[in-house]
């Protein structure tokens, strides 16, 4: 099971650790028995998923760059009226795409259990 692992698996109660961490099983049987919520997230520890989460890193701040750059253009009153106007709302819409998968991602490790 651990070697099949390729998107993030998250992991809150002792009996959805992987066959093979009883490690990480305990961990969430005793952060529960000291009154604590845990929220474990395994992920391949590989080329391909490190360059990932590289990747993923990059895009959320080119979003978090791109929403502050168009906030600032429209205190400073662009209207979105020019011949970059169209691209410009394409980039804003991209911004806010990629920051919605990372919420939602956020949003389940956040989730109570």
């Amino acid at each position: 099971m651990i070697e099949d692992l390729k998107v993030p698996l998250l992991m809150r109660r002792e009996n959805q650790a992987p066959i093979g961490l009883t490690s990480v099983g305990n961990l969430l049987a005793e952060a529960k028995a000291a009154g604590l919520n845990a929220t474990v997230v395994l992920y391949p520890d590989d080329h391909n998923a490190t360059q990932a989460l590289m990747r993923r890193s990059h895009d959320v701040r080119a979003s978090l760059r791109t929403l502050d750059l168009s906030v600032k253009a429209l205190t400073a009153g662009y209207r979105f009226d020019d011949g970059q106007a169209e691209a410009k709302i394409a980039a804003m819409m991209r911004a806010v795409q990629c920051l919605q998968r990372e919420i939602d991602l956020l949003s389940e490790v956040l989730k109570p259990e």
